[in-house]
């Protein structure tokens, strides 16, 4: 691995526009900016000398706010962010250890627990790339380092145990950060220590046993863990050979994806691993880590499927949890979500009642605490340092990317516009000025999605050329003043075949669903931080007819435009009820095996992004029209 021209690149080098930036900023404006206001433990947190929480969940939260302050350089999240750093950082224990005192403390404590330190660590290394005080003599960076050396010296004492255990790669993250600025021999010391001591995830997802609903609570079920444990295998390939292999990340991929697999794109847990019916659903927790364990491990390993993984959990899971104002999210989601009420029969095997239910701190404060990571770091993980001089896309979205603060790169610029996954066209500015060489400006990379057939590219005026679905195209020029790509890449409506052989029904990497009307109904709380009961007020128990016949399946997708001016997407259908799919444990039931004999009248319904959902239907019993 050359780790100059391989890897992510630093917090501030990309400038999110358009609607990721309105998303961002909806955020700062809901929980995540606000939290620190009136929520217990982030307000009276340990971490800052209050008397509540001490243990996880200020990190969590800090790992999430300071990439969200930076990005969109907010002065109000900026200040908060370095009074909450400069405090950790004032209180660090003399022998490097972060975090609260406790009263039987030091290096081989037995209450000190590695875990905290392992994500808080995670948001020192962003804090110290965008303020620069990220090489030695710098107070952030040997702070980092001075806790890692405590961290190594603690679990030579007492090994790894419990949620460290499972979690000891998002220390290899802030380790790998470290050896590429010093290439330390201790900190390859901690490395294998971590992994001698670290559960066991290669041979976990090899012989795979939790193949069914997992009816108990262990570690090695819990699906927080396995969305932190996919980046596991690639990460140690990485520290030991400097390469990952694409075994190493879609092997588990898949082997979670055969058991447990959503149609979101995320697999299924509540909290641990829960089988393929689409009602089980899936921990808020789980959608933020997997993606940024795909976020890690794609730098090193380009294979298209993994970007298209990627895409299905950004543009489905990740926003379908919350309202819109991010004033209220879920501990659960459901890919089948008839109701999200309160209610004693349930469904999960080890959530509470109210795991669904939109709010503040459903069923347990860890999503609280945790969610706010999702959207900033996506932000940040748009285009990558792809090796061989270049710098790849890892998903589509309106951005630009500074190449002045990319070592080894001249000075210039790259700019995406787009309405993608709403629209086909992406348009991408690069903008050398007259620092035009190729030896000093990049190649740019450019994955195409395997659904994406017919892809174009033009540039220079010249006519569109085909692209190869499911492969990353390579644009190396003699780059001249300012320069336009345009990419297209064609959507169709498809069609994935699932539980009892239901349909879920895709238009390029969007998830589409039948959306009841929804009456949300005040539980508790204080406005704008309440807790919300959604209900149908419309049949949900809904069969799509299908033409089986018929290359597009009797399916068209038509382009519309929000009532705020977005971009949106619909799908009409024809449907028919089913009177006896109900309600079972609080949530839909198993939908019947499909195709189902048509029964009653046929009636026109409309498909809409998954996303914009609160309750829905997106795997579909069908029928076959004739």
């Amino acid at each position: 691995m050359d780790d100059a021209i391989t890897g992510t690149l630093p917090l501030g080098t990309i400038t999110p526009y358009g609607r990721l930036r309105r998303q961002l900023e909806t955020q700062a404006a809901g929980l995540s900016g606000h939290l620190h206001e009136f929520w217990p433990d982030i307000r009276d947190s340990g971490w800052i000398g209050g008397a509540a929480d001490s243990w996880e969940r200020a990190p969590y939260w800090l790992d999430g706010i300071v990439p969200l302050a930076y990005t969109l350089e907010d002065e109000r999240l900026i200040e908060i962010v370095e009074r909450w750093i400069g405090f950790i950082l004032d209180h660090q224990h003399e022998d490097g250890w972060l975090g609260p005192k406790s009263p039987v403390d030091g290096p081989s404590a037995p209450n000190r627990d590695p875990w905290p330190q392992f994500i808080i660590l995670k948001a020192l290394t962003q804090f110290a790339e965008v303020r620069h005080e990220d090489g030695r003599g710098s107070r952030t960076y040997d702070s980092i380092v001075r806790a890692l050396q405590a961290i190594n010296t603690h679990i030579d004492n007492r090994p790894l145990f419990d949620w460290g255990q499972s979690r000891w790669a998002d220390l290899l993250v802030t380790i790998l950060w470290c050896r590429k600025r010093e290439p330390l021999l201790w900190l390859d010391e901690l490395a294998e220590r971590l992994h001698n001591q670290g559960y066991d995830w290669r041979s976990h997802f090899e012989r795979f046993s939790f193949v069914t609903r997992s009816e108990r609570w262990t570690f090695d079920r819990h699906v927080v863990n396995n969305a932190m444990g996919i980046k596991a295998l690639g990460l140690w390939e990485l520290f030991a050979t400097g390469t990952v292999s694409p075994e190493a990340v879609l092997g588990p991929i898949d082997t979670l994806d055969q058991y447990h697999g959503q149609a979101n794109g995320v697999f299924s847990g509540d909290e641990c691993l829960a089988g393929r019916m689409p009602s089980q659903g899936t921990e808020l927790c789980a959608v933020v880590e997997y993606l940024y364990s795909l976020e890690q491990l794609l730098p090193y390993q380009p294979d298209v499927r993994i970007s298209d993984r990627l895409e299905r959990v950004v543009f489905n899971a990740l926003p379908a949890p919350f309202t819109s104002d991010m004033w209220a999210h879920q501990y659960v989601q459901q890919v089948n979500q008839a109701q999200c009420v309160v209610t004693s029969d349930r469904i999960y095997t080890t959530n509470d009642a109210d795991a669904n239910i939109y709010g503040l701190e459903p069923h347990f404060g860890c999503c609280t605490a945790n969610m706010h990571q999702g959207y900033p770091k996506l932000a940040n993980t748009l285009w990558v340092k792809s090796g061989d001089h270049a710098l790849r896309a890892v998903t589509y979205a309106p951005c630009s990317v500074s190449l002045n603060a990319v070592a080894g790169f001249g000075k210039g610029s790259i700019r995406v516009e787009t309405d993608y996954p709403m629209r086909s066209e992406i348009r991408i500015t690069v903008d050398v000025g007259g620092d035009a060489t190729r030896g000093r400006i990049p190649a740019i990379e450019l994955p195409i999605p395997h659904w994406a057939e017919g892809a174009t590219l033009s540039m220079r005026g010249g006519e569109p050329r085909p692209l190869t679905p499911g492969t990353v195209h390579r644009v190396e020029v003699d780059w001249q003043g300012t320069e336009m790509l345009v990419l297209h890449l064609p959507m169709q409506p498809r069609l994935e075949f699932r539980y009892n052989n239901a349909v879920s029904i895709y238009r390029g990497p969007m998830l589409f669903a039948l959306q009841p009307r929804e009456i949300w109904t005040h539980l508790r709380g204080e406005h704008p931080h309440s807790d919300w009961e959604v209900r149908p007020d419309t049949e949900w128990n809904i069969a799509v007819g299908l033409s089986m016949d018929s290359t597009d399946f009797g399916l068209a997708a038509e382009e519309t435009t929000t009532e705020a001016g977005e971009p949106n997407v619909r799908i009409p259908v024809r449907v028919r009820q089913c009177s006896e799919w109900t309600i079972e444990q609080g949530a839909a039931a198993p939908p019947p095996l499909s195709p189902i004999v048509p029964r009653g009248s046929e009636n026109d319904a409309t498909l809409v992004p998954y996303a914009s959902t609160g309750l829905r239907i997106a795997e579909l019993p069908w029928y076959s029209m004739q």
